[in-house]
């Protein structure tokens, strides 16, 4: 071995050594997100089956999932920023803040969730596409007052989500899931309506008859 490689020598290996503990903590925090998607989906799943128990137990089981991600992260901080890490974290937030609306519950910020900020405003913006999914379900059982007590809530969250600016580098999918939200809400207030007037018109027939 030349004697000028000496230095390199020793420098390779320790890189080896470190890139290869990378590796090995990116596997970790892959299977651990994936994990926590298909969670943090039961959750929500659960929530519309109206099997609130199993909702809970299995917003635990994410909970902890979501803990032993923080705890890898202080390893490299860097995989933080990485694309499965933000998406695990959204759903995370997501089935989180859904299950409290649903529980009539306060909902966490972000520090009490352990999330980042773009991971917990993309995650409400996706809890509004539940609650219309959710008021579709109290219109069905023929609940209208539920359902409008919803859709405020909904209306509410959408509200504050217009005061927010932000640079669109920093979050690529805010604006487009703000339009999204507009849509989804204009079209809950249509379905909301349609089933007023349904049940008015049956009032109506009733006391006609």
């Amino acid at each position: 071995m030349n004697p000028y490689l000496d230095k390199f020598q020793e420098v390779a290996q320790s890189i080896e050594t470190e890139l290869n503990k990378k590796s090995a903590l990116k596997e970790k925090l892959l299977k651990l997100s994936r994990d926590l998607v298909k969670t943090s989906g039961k959750v929500i799943s659960n929530v519309h089956s109206k099997r609130v128990t199993e909702a809970k137990k299995l917003l635990s089981s994410a909970i902890s999932l979501h803990t032993q991600i923080c705890d890898l992260l202080t390893q490299d901080p860097s995989f933080t920023d990485s694309g499965y890490i933000l998406t695990a974290l959204q759903e995370f937030t997501e089935a989180h803040i859904f299950f409290s609306l649903i529980s009539n519950s306060p909902i966490q910020s972000p520090t009490e969730l352990g999330v980042t900020d773009q991971a917990y405003l993309l995650g409400i913006a996706d809890v509004i596409g539940e609650l219309r999914r959710h008021i579709l379900e109290i219109l069905i059982d023929d609940n209208i007052e539920e359902a409008k007590r919803f859709f405020q809530l909904m209306k509410d969250l959408y509200d504050i989500f217009l005061q927010i600016e932000i640079d669109k580098s920093l979050i690529g999918d805010f604006r487009r899931k703000r339009d999204m939200a507009r849509v989804l809400i204009e079209k809950t207030l249509s379905d909301l309506f349609i089933a007023i007037q349904s049940k008015r018109l049956e009032m109506k027939m009733k006391d006609f008859n």
